[in-house]
C-alpha cells in the first residue's frame, strides 16, 4: 500500500484527460506538468486531486473503470472530466481544488471502492443468486456462478461489466447498476463498509 495523490488534467483537447498518480503532490509537480506537457498532450491543467490509501491501486481501478476509452498506451483518456471526477470523488479525499471548511461533511466522507474489495462474497451474496439490472430501458436478470463477479446471462458466462455493456456501450463497472435485492450493489458494499 502507498499513500499518495490520484489526479485527473485536462488538455487543449476538449474531452481529452490525463488520470495518474503522485507520491508528492504540490505546486512544484503540477506546475512541471502542466508547463512541459506530458506525450503530447500539451495545455494540462490540474482539474481535480484526490488523497488516497493506496495510489497505485486507485490509479488502477481509475485506468480500469475508463479503459474502453484509453488513448493508446498513455495515461490519457476520451473521458468527460466531470464524469471522472464523480467517480474519483468517491475514492479518496478531495484536496485540489481547496474545499472551504464549509463545504466539509462527515456525511459525505469518501469510502474506498476497491475493484479487489468489491465481490459477491464481500457482499455476502451467494452463488446461484438472481441480480437485476432495470436502467437503459432494460429489465434483465442474471445468475451469480462464482464469488467474484462472474454471472450467467442467457447461457453465457460474463462479468456483470460485460453483460452491462450489452446494453451501455460507456459501461464503467457492473457494481455501479445491478441490484441485489432491490439494493445496488456498490451500495451495499458502501453500507457494509460503514458497519451499517
Amino acid at each position: 500500500m502507498s499513500k499518495g495523490y490520484v489526479y485527473i488534467m485536462t488538455s487543449a483537447i476538449d474531452g481529452l484527460i490525463k488520470i495518474g498518480k503522485s507520491k508528492d503532490w504540490n505546486r512544484r509537480c503540477q506546475s512541471e506538468l502542466e508547463s512541459n506537457g506530458y506525450k503530447n498532450a500539451n495545455g494540462l491543467k490540474t482539474y481535480f486531486v484526490v488523497e488516497v490509501d493506496d495510489q497505485e491501486e486507485i490509479e488502477y481501478i481509475m485506468h480500469d473503470i475508463f479503459r474502453e476509452s484509453r488513448v493508446s498506451n498513455f495515461e490519457l483518456f476520451a473521458v468527460d472530466k466531470d464524469r471522472a471526477k464523480r467517480v474519483l470523488s468517491k475514492m479518496g479525499k478531495p484536496v485540489f481544488p481547496d474545499i472551504s471548511d464549509s463545504n466539509k461533511s462527515t456525511k459525505n466522507k469518501p469510502i474506498k471502492i476497491s475493484r479487489t474489495g468489491c465481490t459477491f462474497k464481500t457482499l455476502n451474496i451467494p452463488i446461484g443468486s438472481i441480480l437485476t439490472l432495470n436502467k437503459f430501458n432494460v429489465n434483465i436478470s442474471v445468475k451469480t456462478v462464482d464469488d467474484t463477479n462472474m454471472v450467467d446471462y442467457n447461457g453465457n458466462i460474463m462479468t456483470l461489466t460485460q453483460v452491462e455493456k450489452l446494453f451501455n456501450p460507456k459501461a464503467s463497472w457492473g457494481f455501479m447498476v445491478f441490484e441485489y435485492n432491490n439494493e445496488r450493489l456498490v451500495n451495499i458494499y458502501k453500507r457494509l463498509q460503514k458497519g451499517n
